[in-house]
């Protein structure tokens, strides 16, 4: 097995890749798709419609994720490299 090093953002800046790709440029409600949340935390949001409270791994592959981000990262980068 290959030895790469690769650089491992903070969890701060992984998440800010996953909201954008999860939520392209506004968050939005996974059950009624409205695009007006309030901000709760920085992982936490309410609909402001539905009143229904959501994160970034909601509704997703994620939503059961019990590892940390920076781990979730090194899995992926190790899986892409090892694809190439």
């Amino acid at each position: 097995m290959k030895n790469i090093p690769f650089f491992v953002p903070s969890e701060k800046t992984i998440k800010a890749k996953v909201r954008q790709l999860v939520f392209d440029a506004r968050p939005k409600c996974p059950r009624c798709r409205k695009a007006s949340p309030v901000r709760r935390s920085e992982q936490r949001y309410r609909c402001r419609k539905c009143r229904r409270p959501f994160s970034l791994t909601s509704h997703t592959w994620l939503s059961s994720m019990k590892i940390s981000w920076s781990k979730l990262w090194t899995l992926l980068c190790c899986e892409l490299r090892n694809s190439i």
